[in-house]
């Protein structure tokens, strides 16, 4: 078994860095875009009292858990096969809206749903072969 940490260097001992430097810079973008918005339409910032708690619950509770859970797997596995599965939290909204709302799920939401399986299941096989065959190491320079 290959240990996450020693086959993906430097940034495997630090997953908390690597994480905050992705969220700094989604943060930033998403600054920019509400304050677009706030200056084109400052309505759509007002809230209805009954979406606060579950807005806060949202915010601090799911996000936190999201977040610590990406630092965790950061450290044991290669950063690219983590962020593969971001997309996979797209279909579980769309399932839980059929489940829960009895929404309909239209051609489009299977087509993507199953593109995402398709996708994850390459970049996992792709991440399985590296590790079973890992490069060569080179050999040491002589002088």
């Amino acid at each position: 078994a290959v240990d996450g940490a020693a086959a993906y260097g430097e940034w495997a001992q630090h997953p908390i860095t690597v994480t905050a430097w992705c969220y700094v810079y989604g943060s930033l973008l998403i600054a920019v875009a509400s304050l677009y918005l706030l200056f084109t339409d400052p309505s759509a910032f007002v809230l209805d009292s009954r979406v606060l708690i579950p807005l806060a619950y949202a915010v601090f509770v799911t996000s936190s858990f999201c977040y610590g859970l990406i630092t965790y797997t950061n450290k044991y596995l290669d950063p690219s096969l983590v962020t593969a599965f971001w997309p996979v939290q797209v279909m579980v909204t769309i399932v839980l809206s059929y489940l829960v709302f009895d929404d309909v799920m239209e051609a489009g939401q299977w087509a993507g749903g199953g593109t995402i399986v398709l996708g994850l299941l390459l970049v996992t096989a792709a991440d399985y072969a590296a590790r079973r065959h890992p490069p060569p190491q080179a050999p040491p320079h002589i002088e």
